[in-house]
């Protein structure tokens, strides 16, 4: 849940089914085309009775920079970028939802910073590539592995404490998780996140989490609840 640390973040995104194996970036929901092989979208969490949203199942999407099926990046908004809010300052990412993991396998959350270049684009190196992969240009620096969410529903939690500076340029940090695993909580111990340089300037900072099931299977599925950007 927000809260007046929070800089910006995105709430209740419909379900996202995967059926497949492979590493699959949170993308700009979308009910048309171009969605990647291996997954769908549920129906809009809000309130059916009020006017449809057309193709469009998470309201205020897509937008000219997040286009349909590009990765749902969270960055830092122009009235905090263009000011020295955030370097040397710590912040969180934090990333929180439901799996269903009908599949009996491990359920792997990573993090990734996404360059400027990236956001918005769908390529091989954009921020997601057509097949809805983190692009090559992306730089994972958190993963955590969850050994055995229950088939039908669990929930998960990931956070990233985070800092940088503009004169390295470098983003270090540590992360953590819990969730349920099978009745019981599993806990991702704390670690150091891998370090990297995303530059200088704070419009390099963009993340996008991925979600990946060790089994395929077709009632796989995550639904995100939070994922946003919090200052300490």
């Amino acid at each position: 849940m927000s809260n007046q640390n929070t800089v910006i973040g995105y709430y209740n995104l419909p379900k996202m089914t995967v059926t497949d194996g492979n590493n699959h970036a949170l993308t700009v929901p979308t009910l048309g085309s171009g969605v990647p092989s291996g997954v769908t979208w549920g129906a809009p969490y809000y309130e059916t009775s009020l006017p449809s949203n057309s193709q469009n199942p998470y309201p205020g999407f897509p937008t000219p920079a997040l286009p349909a099926n590009s990765g749902l990046t969270v960055s830092f908004p122009n009235d905090v970028a263009g000011s020295m809010a955030v370097d040397a300052h710590a912040f969180k990412i934090k990333l929180s939802g439901a799996v269903a993991n009908a599949g009996a396998s491990t359920f792997v959350v990573k993090l990734y910073q996404v360059p400027l270049a990236g956001v918005g684009v769908i390529s091989a190196t954009g921020s997601v590539t057509t097949a809805g992969a983190p692009g090559s240009s992306d730089n994972v620096f958190a993963s955590a592995s969850f050994t055995a969410p229950p088939s039908t529903a669990g929930a998960f939690y990931v956070e990233a404490d985070m800092i940088w500076d503009s004169s390295s340029g470098i983003l270090v940090g540590m992360f953590y998780g819990y969730g349920n695993n099978a009745g019981a909580t599993q806990f991702v111990d704390f670690a150091a996140t891998t370090i990297i340089t995303p530059g200088t300037a704070v419009s390099s900072l963009s993340f996008l989490p991925s979600f990946t099931f060790g089994s395929a299977n077709a009632a796989n599925s995550v639904t995100v609840n939070e994922f946003a950007i919090e200052r300490n």
